[in-house]
């Protein structure tokens, strides 16, 4: 959750200090950064302006947020895309060949350490209410809520015009 959940700071002119903890992406920061300026929003932006959301106009801006690796070569190396609500969070594989267990070593305070790194291929789903620190994974007790939120997912692919190549490994969520 570190690398989804991050703190966006921004200064508008005659709003004042307020804080505001809706889900917001790297997108949303050029149509508002355009809005701000007077300039009209091109269609090909898939971002979403923020300044209804600064000035109190509405609730929120996306329902949710998608953090992922590049999937544009499809899934790879174990690596998953996290779709996140305020209450949940959904991290999928993508239909990938299962991954060997690799080893690598590091450096830490000058020791050396022998790594050996797992991967594991299943979906995972967290109640970030209740386990904000995603320790505990609830697929199995809420399969429902995981299915919404990769319906979702894949809906959002289509609207904003990934090719049907692309989505492909995305469709199968295996519960």
């Amino acid at each position: 959750n570190e690398v989804a959940a991050i703190p966006f700071i921004m200064y508008v002119p005659g709003e004042g200090q307020k804080v505001i903890e809706e889900l917001v992406q790297l997108p949303d920061i050029a149509p508002t950064i355009l809005e701000l300026a007077g300039v009209e929003i091109p269609l090909t932006i898939n971002g979403k302006s923020l300044v209804p959301l600064i000035r109190g106009e509405v609730d929120h801006v996306r329902e949710f947020a998608v953090h992922s690796p590049p999937i544009n070569r499809g899934p790879s190396a174990g690596m998953k895309t996290s779709i996140i609500t305020k209450e949940w969070s959904l991290l999928i594989p993508g239909d990938q060949k299962p991954v060997e267990p690799y080893e690598y070593e590091f450096s830490v305070d000058g020791m050396l350490k022998k790594v050996i790194k797992k991967i594991d291929l299943s979906p995972e789903l967290y109640n970030l209410v209740d386990d904000p620190k995603q320790e505990r994974n609830v697929i199995s007790d809420y399969p429902d809520v995981a299915r919404e939120l990769h319906a979702k997912y894949i809906q959002f692919l289509r609207r904003i015009g990934t090719p049907e190549e692309i989505v492909k490994p995305w469709l199968k969520l295996n519960i």
